[in-house]
């Protein structure tokens, strides 16, 4: 990281080293045609910094607050090309399978307007038959005094029926 001030005032002014032309190439080929908005406005932040625009300036532009641009330059220093792009994160799994994602993509494409029926339509392809879930009092305060732990049978007709279950069947 190139530091304008001198060595005995605190730092107020970063910029990016001047760039090799391979990496200028690459900022602005990531700037314009990288998929990733973020990726875009990384490569772009990165490129204002070294025509000398000031860490704040760059914020003003992006609107984010100054120390995440401040992390998008220390980051390039330090990783290079992978900084631009967000690493995976933890989170939920999908609940579609890839090929389930594919299939709902291509009904989306299909019908942009009725996600209803593109839900329909996944529903009668893969009957997707997850039971919805069951919402669970976090506090016996907030469940009568009842253990909120305590489960009380499920029975969803709707679901039942295009299982294939029939209620009244009681062997």
């Amino acid at each position: 990281m190139y530091d304008a001030t001198p060595k005995d005032e605190v730092p107020n002014v970063r910029y990016v080293h001047p760039l090799t032309d391979e990496h200028r190439n690459l900022l602005e080929q990531t700037m314009k045609n990288d998929a990733s908005p973020r990726a875009r406005a990384r490569a772009h932040s990165l490129l204002l910094s070294v025509q000398g625009l000031t860490i704040n300036e760059i914020a003003k532009i992006y609107h984010v607050d100054r120390d995440t641009v401040s992390t998008w330059l220390t980051k390039w220093e330090q990783q290079g090309e992978g900084s631009l792009h967000d690493q995976p994160r933890s989170g939920r799994p999908p609940t579609l399978t890839p090929e389930e994602q594919e299939l709902a993509i291509a009904y989306i494409k299909e019908e942009p307007r009725s996600l209803k029926q593109v839900v329909d339509r996944l529903i009668g392809k893969y009957l997707i038959l997850k039971p919805p879930p069951q919402t669970q009092p976090r506090h016996r305060s907030q469940s009568g005094g009842r253990d909120p732990t305590a489960r009380a049978p499920f029975a969803d007709p709707v679901w039942d029926a295009r299982a294939g279950h029939d209620l009244r069947d009681t062997s």
